[in-house]
């Protein structure tokens, strides 16, 4: 009797340790094997389009550029210049900020070079005569269809001589108290027209200005 209970106490063990096919769904889904932790991933390098001294580099850049845009846009409209591109590098072609703050150079310097060259030639324009200076009172903001008129009153008041003084009045529209500079006396007397249309200059009102 005590060997049979010893035979079965003994089965009773063996039954308890061995994994049964049950048992190893429970662990592995049924693969027959205990799955090892998986390996820990190593850390990313930090990516270059983090560095800050890099993206403020490209923005300063983006921001140049951005400043002289607008000038660039009026000169290629006024002397039909064939125009560079005037948006700044999409943001999306570099895949770092060292990167795209090279694009953002090579397109500002780009935009300020052209910007330069075509408000030299509106700015200092060769040959004589009123009419020369049209596109510089375009620049400035007088409408398309003053033309005539613009270029009648400084043919009238000055000659097209920016240097022109009678009296207190000064400049390629005389302006009372105003600059011999081209632009700023275009610009000055932009705001005195704006204001008063044509009555501030004589010639032109004597012509039915």
């Amino acid at each position: 009797m005590k060997t049979i209970i010893a035979a079965a106490v003994l089965a009773a063990l063996i039954a308890i340790l061995t994994p049964t096919s049950a048992g190893a769904t429970e662990v592995d889904g049924g693969l027959g094997y205990t799955p090892q932790p998986e390996a820990t991933r190593a850390a990313l390098p930090q990516p270059d389009y983090a560095d800050v001294a890099n993206k403020q580099r490209a923005l300063n850049w983006r921001a140049f550029g951005l400043k002289y845009r607008p000038s660039l846009i009026r000169l290629c409209r006024i002397t039909g210049a064939h125009p560079l591109p005037v948006w700044y590098p999409p943001r999306s072609r570099y895949t770092t900020w060292r990167e795209y703050g090279n694009a953002c150079k090579a397109w500002a310097v780009a935009v300020y070079r052209r910007e330069r060259e075509l408000y030299a030639i509106v700015a200092h324009p060769n040959g004589t005569g009123a009419a020369r200076w049209w596109p510089l009172a375009r620049y400035v903001g007088w409408p398309a269809a003053q033309r005539s008129a613009v270029i009648l009153c400084i043919r009238l008041e000055s000659g097209g001589r920016p240097w022109a003084v009678n009296g207190s009045c000064v400049g390629l529209m005389q302006v009372v108290g105003g600059s011999k500079d081209p632009r700023r006396n275009l610009a000055q007397g932009l705001r005195l027209w704006r204001s008063r249309g044509w009555q501030p200059w004589g010639p032109m009102t004597a012509r039915g200005w």
